[in-house]
């Protein structure tokens, strides 16, 4: 009787490895269907569905670069990453756009105040910060 007990979990452990089995071979099929193969024969996974980082403005990335080695001063590196609000983070969003918007309508043509706020790039470290903690969130 001890034997047949066994006999049928091994069956079913046998059932159970099968289904994994297939599951892992569609997988490997839907991988080998993205593949993009090049005119030398190496294949790649296809990056169409990826995101590409190189397409943000060099301009753009310098300039948040600037902000957050100010910040990087005053507060320490990676600071922000600690956990900024939120709401304090949407207020300092806002003061800048503001700010911003009030240096066109006075005619400036600097992007930043006396201070040397550049409020754009300010405005930019802010809502990296708000898409930060949202993906954070996701975890």
């Amino acid at each position: 009787m001890l034997r047949y007990i066994e006999l049928i979990k091994r069956l079913k452990s046998m059932q159970s490895d099968k289904t994994d089995l297939i599951a892992q071979t569609k997988k490997l099929d839907e991988i080998k269907e993205t593949l993009k193969e090049f005119p030398s024969g190496a294949k790649r996974e296809d990056k169409s569905k990826k995101s590409r980082p190189g397409l943000i403005s060099p301009y753009f990335t310098e300039r948040l670069g600037f902000v957050l080695a100010k910040g990087a001063e005053r507060h320490g590196s990676r600071n922000w990453e600690k956990g900024l609000p939120n709401e304090e983070t949407l207020d300092s969003l806002e003061r800048h756009i503001m700010a911003y918007k009030m240096s066109l309508c006075k005619g400036y043509t600097k992007t930043s105040n006396e201070e040397g706020d550049d409020h754009l790039a300010q405005a930019a470290f802010n809502l990296m910060v708000l898409i930060h903690n949202q993906e954070i969130i996701k975890i």
